[in-house]
């Protein structure tokens, strides 16, 4: 029975070659008929890989390593375009590009691994590739996301009328969704299990750790700003005499407010608004925290090292 079930298929394999031949170069609208047949012939056991289950194996593998090469390529060049031209509008989890990125890695690998590969290890050699392809592109995407987050804060106001830009939280949304892929997309089931998934989030905690320190910087900036104005309001110089008569004479006539106060004001709402924005647009909190105790740190380090 299973040598008529061989010679029926090997009839069958002249004309299937003779059409896969006449298919265009990059064409790849046969892969339906091999997970047809392999799905059928992977699940008999007289079948599996026989003569001619060895024969379709053959004939697709170099087509599945062509298709693997022209997608890498592809969607190496979508990255290159997509962050050319990235907005920073929130998509999703995180920006245009990204999502388009983590959307074709994860269709890449449901497609490979849905052909169920008989011969195990070139299924192995294929879930490799594919693995250190999402580690690659994904280190591409944090490493590209870091600098446009650099490039974009110092292009920003250096005083307390700096509001972080939706950019900023979205930049930081990009990351936390790239941890998150980065363990489904780069992990692998074998002797080699997170290898990559460990290098790819190594990457990121590290990058969110600079992310976070410039941000910090930023505000730093802008309070070294604050307290130099504050400064000139210090008792016992001249300006500050000045203004302190001034504001006497005035308030006999109306309210006026201390000098200063607006200077201290304008920062506490600066302060307030930073931290809802960021609390409210950033979708993970630890960042977050992270973040305001190095700014308090900080902040409260400057403090006692002023007077006022």
């Amino acid at each position: 029975m299973v040598e008529h079930a061989e010679t029926f298929l090997s009839l069958f394999a002249v004309d299937m070659d003779a059409a896969l031949e006449v298919q265009p170069p990059d064409s790849w609208d046969s892969f339906p008929l091999f997970q047809l047949l392999n799905d059928f012939l992977r699940t008999d056991y007289n079948l599996c890989n026989g003569k001619f289950h060895k024969h379709l194996q053959d004939l697709f593998a170099p087509l599945v390593v062509r298709y693997v090469d022209l997608m890498e390529s592809s969607i190496a060049q979508s990255i290159h375009r997509g962050f050319e031209r990235e907005s920073w509008e929130p998509v999703n989890n995180g920006s245009g590009t990204s999502e388009d990125l983590f959307w074709k890695l994860d269709a890449l690998q449901t497609f490979i691994r849905d052909l169920h590969w008989p011969e195990e290890e070139f299924g192995k050699h294929l879930e490799q590739r594919l693995k250190l392809m999402a580690s690659d592109m994904i280190e591409s995407c944090v490493k590209r996301t870091r600098i446009a987050f650099e490039v974009k804060l110092q292009k920003t106001s250096r005083s307390t009328d700096f509001r972080v830009p939706q950019s900023i939280c979205t930049m930081f949304n990009v990351m936390v969704d790239a941890k998150a892929q980065s363990t489904k997309l780069c992990s692998m089931e074998m002797g080699q299990e997170h290898q990559y998934h460990s290098k790819i989030d190594e990457l990121i905690e590290e990058t969110v750790k600079e992310m976070i320190t410039l941000l910090v910087a930023k505000f730093v900036t802008i309070l070294e700003g604050v307290l130099a104005k504050l400064s000139r309001y210090d008792e016992g110089t001249l300006f500050s005499s000045f203004l302190s008569f001034t504001v006497k004479a005035a308030s006999k006539y109306v309210d006026v407010p201390k000098p200063g106060m607006d200077v201290a004001d304008a920062y506490v709402t600066f302060v307030r608004h930073s931290q809802d924005v960021l609390r409210d647009k950033v979708n993970e909190e630890m960042y977050i925290e992270r973040l305001f105790d190095l700014n308090e740190l900080i902040v409260g380090s400057a403090f006692r090292c002023c007077r006022f």
